[in-house]
């Protein structure tokens, strides 16, 4: 078996670290594609050299899950935009699982390294959170990083890292202190520079990983710590959002308006209101075509219908996509594309279960990005837009090739 150098390695992990830590933050057109497709070249010359001329190419059961599932889901997108004559552009960007799995294979069979997570999500991190600010504070943006990337995405992702380093903090505290503090404040400007994107969508998970993390780490941290430093250090944190010119505040009245025009007055012509509109609609498009869907090019058609029956506002018909990952893949492409999207979550979840007793950091990195990029999917059709579908790819195929590791005959 041909096993690659150190140095390409450690070239791979600089190319991480140079991709995460510039994927929000770098405006020019598909730069982000460009560290994934060299991972896939490297992938496929591994594949080559290893299948054909060495004839040692070896992968186990698990590296066949991954490669049928993340295939079946760009196959069963193609076959589905064949069936409603879409264009391939269409599908270009459900084409990335299967383009990236080469890149797949190089990882598992290359990355062994596993404590270069431990810097190359802080400092991606902290280079980001330090743009942020910048963005915000100087150049005088309404939200940060809106000039550079969709802020949707772009909030998600940062908030992912965020937690990252949350996680890194509780796993290195009775290590190494001086680590673990610089983790917990990679972690406070992660969360600082998603909350100055204004995007709402990226908040809800947040909450939720912070209090199951301090949970499963509670055994680790010294009482002093939970009882006075980090709640000194959250307070301190809270306040900044709130006293200086975050947009937070602003962002939380606006839910609260949204909802009592939608609840009280009837007036669904808002932010979280088109929402409601949007996932009603696709339900009931759903209902009347659940195998194939209605397509594309046949989704506004479907709103004006129900538009006229009074079933939805009209101000929600020129919306091209549900904001709903799963509800807009339901009415356009059917319970098949359905399945196979909610595989392509699952089955990497079933593996960072699996391998948990391998490398339990890893696994927790793993159920953090799956529950991240579920709720982010609840609220926007995160894995339709291309820089949430290459983060996701990326980020999933890099922990899984930590855990999972080519089996010697």
């Amino acid at each position: 078996m041909f096993a690659p150098s150190k140095t390409i390695e450690r070239i791979g992990y600089v190319l991480l670290l140079v991709f995460f830590s510039t994927l929000v933050i770098v405006s020019q057109r598909n730069f982000y594609f460009i560290i994934p497709t060299i991972f896939s070249i490297f992938g496929i010359i591994l594949l080559v050299h290893n299948s054909f001329i060495i004839h040692s190419f070896k992968i186990n059961k698990d590296h066949l899950i991954i490669l049928y599932t993340f295939s079946t889901y760009t196959i069963t997108a193609s076959v589905l935009a064949l069936i409603h004559g879409e264009s391939f552009s269409s599908i270009k960007f459900e084409l990335i699982p299967l383009i990236l799995l080469p890149a797949f294979l190089f990882f598992c069979h290359t990355l062994n390294y596993t404590k270069s997570l431990n810097y190359i999500f802080p400092i991606a991190t902290i280079i980001i959170g330090i743009y942020a600010l910048y963005d915000k504070y100087v150049q005088g943006t309404e939200r940060a990083l809106e000039t550079q990337q969709p802020v949707i995405p772009a909030a998600g992702i940062v908030i992912t890292l965020s937690l990252f380093c949350l996680t890194l903090f509780f796993d290195a505290y009775k290590r190494n202190k001086i680590y673990s503090l610089f983790t917990l404040m990679t972690f406070l400007l992660g969360v600082t520079a998603s909350v100055l994107t204004g995007s709402r969508g990226a908040w809800l998970c947040f909450p939720i990983v912070f209090i199951v993390l301090f949970i499963h780490y509670l055994a680790h941290i010294p009482k002093l710590i939970t009882t006075l430093f980090l709640p000194i250090i959250l307070i301190i944190f809270m306040s900044f959002l709130f006293l200086y010119d975050t947009g937070i505040s602003v962002r939380l009245d606006q839910i609260r308006t949204d909802l009592i025009w939608y609840f009280q007055d009837s007036n669904p012509n808002s932010s979280i209101g088109l929402r409601f509109e949007f996932w009603k609609s696709a339900i009931d498009g759903f209902l009347q075509k659940p195998l194939l869907g209605w397509g594309n090019a046949n989704y506004i058609f479907v709103k004006e219908l129900q538009a006229k029956n009074g079933l939805i506002i009209p101000e929600a018909v020129p919306f091209v996509h549900a904001h709903n990952q799963f509800l807009d893949v339901l009415v356009k492409k059917g319970i098949f594309l359905f399945l196979a999207t909610l595989s392509i979550l699952f089955v990497p979840l079933h593996m960072f279960y699996k391998y948990r007793q391998h490398n339990e950091t890893i696994s927790i990195l793993g159920y953090i990005l799956i529950f991240n990029i579920f709720t982010f999917c609840l609220s926007d059709s995160f894995l339709r837009l291309p820089l949430g579908m290459i983060f996701y790819m990326m980020t999933v195929y890099m922990l899984l090739g930590f855990l999972i590791k080519h089996e010697s005959s």
